[in-house]
């Protein structure tokens, strides 16, 4: 999740640095800023997806009667999917 921001705060500061170059960017600027509102909003739903899981994974853990954070949300996830496909 941490990588998605990043990145995105990276597209973030090129089109800002890009600001400052003179006329030669004058185009450039255009497709960034497209894509920074598309992928702000998708950003904004994955985290809220992402929210979501662990909420569950947590109370699934508390489920089993283990501590969450004792469990990692990728273990949890991957015992669940082995269980699953036996």
């Amino acid at each position: 999740m941490q990588a998605i921001i990043k990145g995105l705060e990276k597209v973030r500061q090129e089109l800002d640095a890009s600001a400052n170059n003179g006329s030669v960017y004058e185009v450039f600027p255009k497709t960034p800023n497209q894509f920074i509102s598309i992928a702000e909003l998708e950003v904004g739903s994955v985290t809220n997806l992402y929210s979501m899981v662990g909420r569950n994974v947590d109370a699934l853990t508390l489920y089993f009667g283990e501590d969450p954070a004792r469990c990692p949300f990728q273990q949890v996830v991957i015992s669940v999917s082995l269980r699953i496909t036996r």
